[in-house]
This record gives C-alpha cells, sequence and structure tokens, in this order.
C-alpha cells in the first residue's frame, strides 16, 4: 500500500504510525507510555486510530489559527 492509504485506514500500527508523524518509533514508544498519544491495543499490537491522530495534532498545533482564536 502506499502513504496515501492512510485516509482510508481506521488505525495505523506503531511504523506507520511514527513514519506518518515524522518521529522515532522510540519517541512513539515514549509516548505510549506516557499515555500521552491516543492509541488502543489488539492482542499484542498496538494501533493508534487516524482520526484521534488528526485531533491530537490539531489540539497541540500553536501558529497563526491560534493567535486569531486569541484576538479580540
Amino acid at each position: 500500500m502506499n502513504d496515501g492509504d492512510n485516509d482510508k485506514k481506521m488505525a495505523l500500527r506503531r511504523g506507520k504510525a511514527a513514519k506518518t508523524l515524522g518521529i522515532s518509533e522510540r519517541k512513539l514508544d515514549q509516548l505510549v507510555a506516557q499515555g500521552a498519544i491516543p492509541h488502543f491495543r489488539c492482542g499484542r499490537a498496538v494501533l493508534f486510530p487516524v482520526d484521534r491522530l488528526h485531533e491530537w495534532i490539531a489540539a497541540r498545533t500553536v501558529g497563526v489559527a491560534d493567535a486569531a482564536k486569541q484576538s479580540p
């Protein structure tokens, strides 16, 4: 499957989630251990729901849109 298929998947496995987020698998593991990133377990597999990852990223994004929200 190509990277464009991410939009159609409901959840990503560890390696694909790390690559998609642009972080190392080790950093992703740290976020999981801290409970800082949305994930769930299916047997031994740790999966990352795509829609929740989008929300997680949006909640942590800073920039021009955030400045507009703060102005009167």
